[in-house]
């Protein structure tokens, strides 16, 4: 696909809300979003063939330690990943209101890189579905994470309950399922905590696992899961 350098400074703002992932017995498989704190972003079309993030702001902590190098940043690199992936000759400019605070669970890696997706989806001469969107994103939360999963991207651009696997995110009906969200003031990144997930697991703790994820689907489906 080819999209032309026309339309310079076609500019649109988008907002991502909040999520968790890894829900449950759903380790990088489900995601929730949630109602209330989010990223937004605003894109503006440029003609020149690059991503450039012109600021990264908010009241969220830690918003001034974000990387500007766009592929360092989850955002930006979902951004370049857009380009790259269906030849698009003009280029994005960028800026991001952090409402997530760092480190926090809620996924504001991601909700970064979603809001900017989905503004920068806005101005192009033909717009991608939300299918296509997808692996864009998860390849740009893989700058934080250092690792592929759409838990928390998946829910973010579907919103609700998410399964999520490498090809494709699926929005699954959760009557009666509800969520509190606590945040303690503490910070712990996600490469961290993944770090610590280094063992093997003996073969009866899998099969374990995978009974609670189907059960847990099935209830689901069934509607009595709450």
């Amino acid at each position: 696909m080819k999209h032309s350098n026309g339309d310079e400074g076609r500019q649109a703002r988008a907002f991502s809300p909040a999520g968790v992932g890894n829900i449950g017995v759903g380790f990088d498989l489900l995601g929730h979003s949630i109602e209330g704190p989010g990223d937004h972003a605003t894109v503006r079309r440029i003609a020149a063939p690059t991503v450039r993030i012109s600021a990264v702001e908010g009241s969220s902590n830690g918003a001034g330690s974000i990387p500007l190098e766009a592929h360092r940043n989850t955002a930006g690199r979902a951004l370049i990943a857009m380009r790259e992936a269906h030849g698009i000759e003009h280029g994005f400019e960028l800026r991001l209101h952090k409402g997530i605070p760092l480190g926090s669970g809620m996924g504001g890696s991601a909700a970064s890189c979603v809001a900017a997706l989905v503004a920068a989806n806005a101005v192009l001469d033909d717009p991608l579905t939300r299918e296509q969107l997808y692996p864009l994103a998860m390849i740009g939360e893989s700058v934080s994470s250092d690792s592929v999963q759409g838990d928390n991207v998946g829910p973010m651009l579907l919103g609700g309950v998410v399964l999520a696997t490498e090809a494709r995110a699926i929005r699954l009906s959760a009557p009666g399922l509800h969520c509190a969200v606590v945040h303690p003031h503490f910070t712990l990144e996600t490469r961290q905590a993944r770090a610590v997930l280094t063992d093997p697991y003996p073969l009866a703790d899998f099969v374990r696992q995978s009974r609670y994820l189907a059960l847990f689907l099935t209830g689901l489906a069934a509607g009595i899961v709450g």
